[in-house]
């Protein structure tokens, strides 16, 4: 028999630092993450590619991001990053403001 899924089970995060930020209509399904602070065509702060870790049980979960800068700070990044887990590990799909300046766009 396979194993049954754990409510204790978390899985990792790995986020990964983009060197150029893609133009955001070249991605499918999964979540866009935007800082309102920025203009609309330079506002993508990360993705989370899918929907594999809602509906599966992986052990690794995948997100891109920006590195900081001068308005996406590395303190914002942090908050981010730490209530981008929060939803992931709890299997929900974050949308709308998730923290003082991001918002979710989930694309399906």
């Amino acid at each position: 028999m396979g194993e049954a899924f754990s409510e204790d089970h978390l899985m990792k995060i790995i986020w990964m630092e983009w060197k150029t930020v893609p133009d955001e209509h070249s991605f499918g399904h999964g979540v866009h993450f935007h800082d309102s602070r920025k203009s609309c065509d330079m506002s993508l702060v990360a993705w989370l590619e899918g929907y594999e870790w809602l509906h599966g049980n992986p052990d690794t979960v995948q997100i891109w991001c920006i590195t900081p800068d001068a308005i996406t700070t590395a303190s914002s990044l942090t908050v981010m990053k730490r209530d981008i887990t929060a939803y992931v590990q709890s299997k929900k799909v974050p949308c709308g403001k998730i923290s003082p300046n991001i918002q979710a766009c989930p694309n399906a």
